[in-house]
């Protein structure tokens, strides 16, 4: 790791890797899908399982 050649990010590559390490770090993972916001994640998987279509009330 102290192999500036290995360890840098002077090229597209370890930049690449950088970039979504960072982006992971920021965002909740619910069912595979990525939220920036946990809030809406809720809102659309309530207890991180997916609604189904026919969940709606028949009459």
């Amino acid at each position: 790791l102290k192999d500036p050649f290995y360890a840098g990010l002077n090229d597209a590559i370890n930049q690449s890797h950088i970039a979504q390490i960072l982006y992971d770090l920021k965002v909740t993972y619910v069912q595979n899908v990525p939220f920036r916001d946990a809030e809406l994640a809720l809102r659309i998987f309530p207890d991180g399982q997916f609604t189904s279509k026919n969940s709606h009330a028949t009459s």
